[in-house]
């Protein structure tokens, strides 16, 4: 597996000695070549620096340091150490470019650790590994389209027991490795919705809404998906507004027991639902005060400039939905720092 024996290594270091001209830098060599013969790496490592510091132009030295990070590299490569091996190969070819690659031998051992990761079902360590091996050696046989496979029964797995966001990604990586898979999507979409549907069942509308989202999505053309999503969306609506605070629910709050209205909602932000009874320029700061009213109960939603465009257009017994922090109004609670969250088109 090793290109270049130590023994050929240290014949070719003792023979460069002749070319040498410094004696110091000759020296550090000579203690260099001993320490490598004694496979004593990172003090010949020390020896050959120091000689090239002492002459930098001694070509000897580079080659001899090149060739003891290329000994250590085939050595950490023994003991699996990949990160490091690769570290010195990298400085041996910086040193002596004409070396012989060893890159080949480092993809192929990445590659059998890739093959481990993949038996013992580590995809993304396998993943990792096949695609270093890869970039050091592209000679390799391609493992894509077998670690596609293994995504998809992982996939296939991960559906059986309803996880579908891990079924979507699985499913996902096994076609970019492997796009001659069989299409799982529309396997999938039945899942989701099916899943869906059982929110619904169970006036989850929320969650069944966002399923049959899902299902729409990864099969566009099912009619029966597309009618039950708009179900689901208009009931999930409906279930959002009844859940939210009215201006009336919010002022019999604030009747009944003023301190605790207080303490419960004070400087909280909060969504609230009203009829626009009318809409006015602040007179004390700049902005806009817009009245929401519901049966005789008032509250004051006040706006800043920026939200000119829409106050303008309000009409009286629009509906509409806003979010603002509740505060003490003149009489009652009003809410500051207003945003106009919807305007429905019915009118009362």
């Amino acid at each position: 597996m090793r290109t270049i024996s130590l023994t050929l290594m240290l014949t070719f270091v003792a023979s460069s000695l002749l070319s040498f001209s410094c004696a110091p830098a000759e020296d550090a060599v000579k203690r260099g070549n001993d320490f490598l013969a004694a496979s004593h790496y990172e003090d010949a490592i020390q020896e050959y620096t120091k000689a090239i510091e002492l002459d930098p132009e001694f070509t000897d030295a580079y080659i001899a340091l090149a060739n003891v990070y290329l000994l250590r590299g085939n050595m950490r490569l023994d003991e699996n150490q990949y990160d490091l091996a690769e570290s010195d190969y990298d400085e041996a070819l910086r040193l002596n470019p004409n070396l012989p690659d060893p890159y080949g031998n480092l993809g192929i051992s990445y590659y059998n650790r890739a093959r481990g990761h993949f038996e013992g079902g580590q995809l993304v360590a396998a993943e990792a590994d096949y695609k270093r091996a890869l970039q050091l050696n592209p000679g390799l046989p391609d493992p894509y389209s077998d670690l596609g496979h293994h995504y998809y029964n992982q996939a296939t797995r991960h559906l059986d027991d309803e996880q579908l966001i891990e079924a979507e990604a699985d499913y996902k990586k096994a076609l970019q490795l492997n796009p001659n898979l069989p299409d799982p999507y529309l396997i999938l979409a039945r899942a989701y919705y099916n899943r869906g549907v059982a929110f619904f069942v169970n006036r989850e509308y929320q969650l069944a809404k966002v399923n049959i989202q899902k299902a729409v999505k990864l099969n566009p053309t099912n009619a029966s998906y597309k009618s039950k999503l708009s179900e689901a969306e208009t009931e999930a609506e409906a279930q959002r507004l009844k859940s939210m605070t009215t201006v009336g629910e919010l002022m019999n709050l604030w009747h009944e027991n003023e301190i605790a209205f207080e303490d419960k909602f004070f400087g909280k932000r909060i969504e609230l639902l009203g009829l626009v009874e009318s809409v006015q320029s602040r007179t004390l700061e700049p902005g806009y005060r817009v009245t929401m009213r519901e049966d005789f109960s008032m509250v004051d939603c006040n706006l800043s400039e920026s939200h000119r465009a829409k106050v303008a257009n309000l009409k009286q017994g629009q509906i509409i939905e806003v979010t603002g922090t509740v505060d003490s109004g003149f009489i009652g609670p009003d809410l500051y720092d207003c945003q106009i969250n919807r305007v429905y088109d019915v009118r009362n």
